[in-house]
């Protein structure tokens, strides 16, 4: 038995009532102005706090546009939220995230960056990882314009914007700069080598053919999917030294497609000795934390996870 909360059977009761096509079987110019035109309508207003768009170094000396949150004001050395917004790697950028990166911020009171990473098929794999890792780089360097000298980071994302956290924390362990303190990732694709209980389960809830997801993969990915769906940098449950991963914070939903890949970085983590708090949100779907306005429990949820974070930091 399904169990649903209220306002997600409100949710599903609405897009069944719409005859249009799953975001997936959209051209990316499409799903990206649906996109915008929805927001609105499906997620809150942004908290008031300073906020100011910058551009960050690339590692070829280029630039890549962030969004830096500061919601208190600081002098001494303090972590520093460093965020990757989902959207398959296709869909998604910092304005779209604004609300909810604003809310992260507030509720854990640390400065947050939001990445806005190149997007597929203009840029293809590895676009996305090499932005996020060069954001992050320039995050540690401690740039005048995050405010504040930096003591410690958490990577940050959520759905696609998860792997990339869990592989820029990956990446990270051969840096020796400023350390990842923590990974907070939220209903994260991790694994795309095969399918899952939950991806057959609740895929055809979202409209979700696998052809459909085919399609938008290769958008990202090329024409090799099957290589590409097996790197580590794509499908990070793929990769190595687990043991000394950071302490992470796991939030999945029990209605989404990705809930079993979630658990099974989880359940990975905990088996490697890593220290782990894993929050799953009964009766709630995937994409929720951008559709508060929509789905109003979700920020109880949010609330949930950002605890867990500042419980796992206290730990040391």
């Amino acid at each position: 038995m399904v169990v649903m909360r209220p306002d997600v059977k409100a949710y599903f009761d609405a897009m069944a009532s719409f005859d249009r096509p799953s975001i997936v079987d959209l051209d990316p110019v499409v799903a990206r102005a649906m996109g915008k035109q929805a927001g609105p309508m499906v997620e809150l207003p942004p908290r008031e706090m300073a906020r100011f768009d910058v551009n960050a170094l690339t590692r070829g000396g280029g630039t890549l546009p962030v969004r830096i949150y500061n919601p208190l004001p600081k002098s001494d050395a303090a972590p520093v939220i460093v965020f990757y917004h989902g959207g398959g790697w296709v869909l998604g950028d910092v304005e779209g995230y604004d609300s909810l990166c604003s809310e992260m911020a507030h509720l854990t009171g640390m400065t947050l960056v939001s990445v806005d990473y190149r997007l597929a098929p203009e840029d293809k794999f590895p676009a996305a990882v090499e932005d996020s890792i060069d954001a992050t780089q320039w995050v540690a360097s401690g740039p005048p314009e995050i405010g504040h000298p930096v003591s410690t980071l958490i990577v940050a994302g959520d759905s696609a914007g998860g792997a990339l956290a869990a592989v820029v924390a990956r990446e990270w362990l051969d840096r020796p700069s400023v350390p990842i303190a923590a990974q907070w990732l939220i209903y994260p694709v991790t694994d795309l080598s095969k399918l899952y209980p939950s991806d057959i389960e609740f895929s055809p809830m979202l409209g979700l053919t696998d052809a459909g997801r085919e399609t938008f993969y290769r958008h990202y990915l090329g024409d090799d999917l099957d290589t590409g769906m097996r790197h580590p940098h794509v499908s990070p449950l793929l990769g190595d030294r687990w043991a000394e991963r950071p302490p992470t914070v796991i939030l999945t939903c029990s209605l989404d497609p990705l809930r079993d890949q979630g658990r099974a970085l989880a359940a990975k983590l905990v088996s490697e000795g890593v220290d782990v708090v894993a929050c799953e949100a009964k009766g709630q779907v995937h994409g929720s934390f951008t559709m508060r306005k929509m789905l109003p429990s979700a920020q109880d949820d949010l609330e949930r996870s950002a605890r867990a974070l500042g419980f796992l930091l206290a730990r040391g």
